[in-house]
Order: structure tokens, then C-alpha cells, then sequence
């Protein structure tokens, strides 16, 4: 090897080493911000051939590349816990179907049964309204009557509440008032809540009869 080609060599591995120091002296600064003496930085841009503007750019690289690292750190710490959240996910769903299917087999008979009912009462209303079309011609009239007198009953009672209001409403004076104003007033409103009374009682006899009639036409 030449006198040159061994100046080449000292100078190659003197510049390597430089960029070692250099890239070095990037990390430091970029993972804990502490800055070294600047006889050294001077020194470490000299043989390495950087300039200070080259070093803050470098500096925000690696500070870059650092933050993304400790992403890449944290997510895949992260997602080494994924496994075990997935099976308790699973195991979570499996019982709420157990549960689900559970509860579904102890509904079902009920429902079942609900759902003849509904039938039974379908088909009933059917039946009732047959019963009802075919009735004799004698009991229909009869029917048709009680209801007529339903009808009649039902706006006498409503006379009569009415009244009872209207009664009960003309109180005597208190001042002006003479004692025989009030016992009539009394009687009064005692007349008009036994013929309200009378009235509805009739009314509810005319329903009863009703009822009982196509009670007993349903029956023949």
C-alpha cells in the first residue's frame, strides 16, 4: 500500500467515526434534550463535515422517528392483551345466549297458551256473532226494545244529574237566608238524589234484563 493509498484509509475511517461521534451526539440530543459542552459539538461538526443548521434538522428527525417508535411500543403492547379481550368478549356472548335461549324455553309454553287464547277469544266472537244474526225474530224485538228504553233511562238519568247539580247549586243565602229557605233547600236536593238513585237503578235493571236476554238467546 502506497504512502497515499494509507492517507486515504486514516482519512476514511477518521471521517467514519466522525459520522459515529455525529449521529451519537443526534441521539443524545434528541432523547433526553440535554445539550453536551460545545467544545465538543464544535469539534464533532468539524471532522464529521455538518454544519449546526444540519444538526437541528437532524435532531427533529430523530426526535420524530423516537415519537413514532414509542407509537409502534405502545400499540403493540397494546395489542398483545388483544387475545385475551376477545375471549372474554366470546365468553361474554356465549352466556348471554344461554341466557337468551333460557329465557326463549321457558317463554315458549307461554306464549303457546297465550296465543290459543287469543284463538279461543277469535273464534269465540265469531261464534257470538252468529249466535246474534240468527237470533229469533221475537227476541230481537225484545232486545231492540230494552235498548229503546236503555236509550230513554240513560238521558232521564242524565236529566236528573243534572238537576241534582242545579239544586244543589241555589244555596240559600247565608245572611238573608231564613231557616225555612234552608230545610227546603235540604228536602229539595234529598227529593232530587232519590229520583237520580231511582233513575239509575231503574237503568241498570233495564241492562240487566238485556244482558240476561241475550244471555238466554245464546243459549237456545
Amino acid at each position: 500500500m502506497s504512502v497515499l493509498e494509507s492517507i486515504a484509509a486514516q482519512l476514511e475511517t477518521r471521517k467514519a467515526k466522525a459520522l459515529q461521534e455525529y449521529r451519537k451526539l443526534v441521539a443524545t440530543i434528541a432523547s433526553d434534550g440535554k445539550t453536551p459542552a460545545v467544545d465538543k459539538i464544535e469539534a464533532t461538526l468539524r471532522d464529521s463535515g455538518k454544519s449546526l443548521e444540519m444538526l437541528g434538522m437532524d435532531v427533529e428527525t430523530a426526535k420524530k422517528r423516537n415519537a413514532a417508535r414509542a407509537t409502534i411500543a405502545k400499540a403493540e403492547q397494546l395489542e398483545a392483551g388483544k387475545a385475551d379481550l376477545l375471549a372474554k368478549v366470546a365468553a361474554l356472548k356465549a352466556e348471554l345466549q344461554a341466557a337468551q335461549d333460557a329465557h326463549d324455553q321457558k317463554l315458549r309454553p307461554i306464549q303457546w297458551e297465550l296465543d290459543s287464547i287469543g284463538q279461543a277469544h277469535h273464534e269465540r266472537e265469531q261464534a257470538e256473532r252468529i249466535l246474534r244474526d240468527t237470533t229469533p225474530e221475537h227476541v230481537d224485538q225484545e232486545i231492540t226494545s230494552l235498548r229503546d228504553q236503555i236509550t230513554q233511562a240513560s238521558e232521564l238519568a242524565k236529566q236528573a244529574a243534572r238537576h241534582l247539580a242545579e239544586m244543589k247549586s241555589r244555596t240559600p243565602d247565608p245572611v238573608n237566608g231564613t231557616p225555612s229557605d234552608h230545610i227546603e233547600h235540604k228536602e229539595a236536593v234529598s227529593r232530587a238524589e232519590a229520583h237520580l238513585a231511582t233513575v239509575q237503578a231503574e237503568c241498570q235493571a233495564l241492562v240487566e234484563q238485556q244482558d240476561a236476554l241475550l244471555a238466554e238467546s245464546m243459549a237456545e
